[in-house]
């Protein structure tokens, strides 16, 4: 894959804090990116990006983290509320 690809999830795991005045709702994106430099291995840059609002009329605040590079491989799991599992289905 050259291309970027990034999964989106929201989540209600944000920290509450008088100083910020948004919920608690958050959209997290997990993003790999080619690499600034190639390397021979052709992995890739996997950065974490969280997104919070305080309502519509707010703009977003978005913090960008470069978690690691050379990823070859990267696997998400979801939990319904009684186990793991490797694909999302709607039931």
């Amino acid at each position: 894959m050259s291309q970027a690809a990034a999964v989106e999830l929201y989540t209600a795991t944000g920290a509450l804090r008088e100083e910020e005045p948004w919920a608690d709702i958050q959209k997290v994106t997990y993003e790999l990116k080619p690499p600034a430099v190639r390397t021979m291995d052709g992995g890739k840059e996997l950065f974490r990006s969280v997104t919070r609002t305080c309502s519509t009329l707010c703009h977003p605040t978005c913090k960008t983290k470069w978690m690691m590079s050379d990823v070859q491989d990267i696997k998400f799991e979801c939990f319904d509320g009684i186990q793991w599992l490797d694909n999302w289905i709607r039931r």
